[in-house]
């Protein structure tokens, strides 16, 4: 299993590759093998801020194609696909990866981990 820190990288570096290179157009300069050699700890404020910043330009490079553009093919992790294809596997990649570290972190918190929210009505969906 990974640590939360691999995955943090590994996700950095599939949105580089489908949205800031796929979308984009930056050069794929991803290297997939060496997300998950690291084995050196490297800080959280330093893990958060990478992955923001390739967020933001993710972000920054999307707000740059339109519609029309985003139909047109790519090659993308040597897969033709178009951007909206690119963009659809990127977010749902980065979901799943999400729920694998709430999961992780709830089995390493056990009886400390604290939800964030519950429910407070039946519209909500508290139990009666």
């Amino acid at each position: 299993m990974n640590s939360i820190g691999t995955i943090l990288v590994h996700l950095g570096g599939n949105v580089r590759q489908h949205l800031i290179s796929g979308v984009g157009g930056a050069p794929d300069v991803r290297d997939r093998p060496a997300e998950f050699a690291e084995r050196d700890p490297i800080p959280t404020k330093q893990l958060l801020s990478d992955l923001r910043a390739t967020l933001d330009e993710a972000i920054a490079a999307l707000e740059k194609v339109d519609a029309a553009e985003m139909l047109q093919p790519r090659r993308v992790q040597g897969n033709n696909v178009s951007g909206w294809q690119a963009a659809v596997h990127s977010v749902s990649h980065f979901f799943g990866h999400t729920q694998e570290i709430i999961c992780l972190t709830r089995q390493m918190q056990a009886e400390n981990y604290q939800f964030y929210w519950t429910p407070q009505s039946a519209e909500e969906g508290k139990s009666p």
